[in-house]
């Protein structure tokens, strides 16, 4: 009997350094916002652009990225991170490239800018991106 009451404390002792250990690292935890995995299925998607013209909102993007491209992988963090939260409430559709009944060719990476079921502007490339980027934070958008 007092080897299973030896067990059992020393069993409570290590969960109480445990746990405490793992309140620590969530508490000081350093990692930046960029620092955080993305994936881009956990984001609404769009398969077709005849779908465009079925979404529910006004103004809205269509991000095309490339799972194999390092253009896509580069933007990736700052893209997720603006579809999940930037002030403008501006929604974020992903695409995965091509995208299908696409009427011109858009590599990728690229931004589509949506507005009333019409596309009015395109983004393309890394450098397009960052642009769309800093054209929302100067007030362009929406």
């Amino acid at each position: 009997m007092k080897n299973i009451w030896i067990l059992v404390v020393s069993g409570l002792i290590l969960f109480f350094f445990i746990s405490i250990g793992i309140i620590y690292n969530i508490y000081t935890s350093n990692l930046s916002p960029e620092d955080i995995a993305y994936e881009y299925d956990q984001f609404e998607h769009v398969e077709d652009y005849k779908e465009i013209d079925t979404l529910p909102e006004d103004f809205f993007v269509v991000y095309i990225y490339s799972n194999t491209g390092e253009d896509s992988e580069e933007v990736k963090s700052d893209l997720c991170q603006f579809a999940l939260s930037n002030e403008e409430n501006i929604k974020v559709y992903f695409s995965e490239y091509p995208l299908t009944s696409m009427p011109r060719s858009i590599g990728s990476p690229a931004l589509l800018i949506v507005d009333n079921n019409e596309v009015t502007t395109t983004y393309q490339g890394i450098p397009g991106v960052y642009g769309f980027l800093d054209d929302v934070s100067s007030g362009l958008y929406p």
